[in-house]
């Protein structure tokens, strides 16, 4: 995911943990709120990632993190904004809309600010198991589209303590490897990156929680083969602290 830059795609993918923005907040669907009520959340992360995609180099950074909910399910989660549309606890699906730019060489430059429109999915299989699909256009431009398709498990391990396991696959269209990874205009859509994830998350007190997230990812395709893939490996870390009123 590419956004204003890859710093904010990685924050995007490590907080949300099970990584779908419509469970953002891990709690039961917006309609079984108060009517005309809303809940809040601020923090701050510590990311440690990669600079950009498949760049070799690393850096550390600090990012505030910014979460909201309403009754009538619109929901915000950092740069996104959406609506939750299922009213059923098993099922949730909704639009969401964002903006972000093209990537325009390999040390990170980066094009003007274009609207990003999107929509979520996640069935949940389980009580501990979900199926969750996320995806992406970015209007304008060669910005192309993304799809993230995921399996994640949620687990309680302790009071107060939360465990979330994930593996998916990103896919991306031959416009989105052009526009972020500088690829050859005959390049063929694909398998952009395969990734495994890992979130354990501490319920401080009723309004702090702190969560440490990591993700393992390897590019494929297109995205590996391009000239400005320097590794196709890459481990990010992060660790965000939440207050919730």
């Amino acid at each position: 995911m590419h956004l204003t830059s890859i710093r904010i795609g990685a924050l995007a993918a490590l907080l949300a943990g099970a990584g779908c923005f419509a469970d953002a907040h891990g709690a039961d669907s917006p309609f079984l709120m108060p009517e005309h009520s809303s809940e809040f959340a601020v923090g701050a992360a510590w990311v440690y990632a990669e600079e950009d995609e498949g760049s070799a180099q690393r850096s550390a950074f600090l990012r505030p993190h910014v979460e909201a909910r309403w009754s009538n399910g619109v929901f915000l989660n950092g740069l996104w904004l959406g609506k939750e549309l299922s009213s059923v606890p098993h099922l949730r699906y909704g639009p969401l809309l964002s903006a972000g730019r093209e990537r325009t060489s390999p040390n990170g430059g980066s094009g003007s600010l274009k609207p990003l429109v999107g929509a979520y999915w996640e069935y949940r299989v389980l009580h501990n198991l979900s199926l969750k699909t996320f995806a992406y256009r970015m209007a304008g431009g060669r910005g192309g589209s993304l799809l993230d398709l995921q399996l994640a498990s949620l687990n309680g391990v302790a009071a107060h303590h939360l465990l979330v396991l994930a593996a998916g696959l990103r896919l991306a269209d031959r416009r989105y490897l052009q526009a972020h990874f500088g690829a050859a205009e005959d390049a063929s859509g694909g398998v952009r990156d395969a990734y495994l994830r890992g979130a354990w998350q501490w319920e401080l007190s009723r309004k702090y929680s702190a969560t440490a997230a990591l993700e393992y990812k390897r590019l494929e395709g297109g995205a590996a083969a391009s000239p400005w893939t320097a590794r196709r490996g890459s481990l990010a870390s992060s660790v965000l602290l939440v207050y919730r009123y």
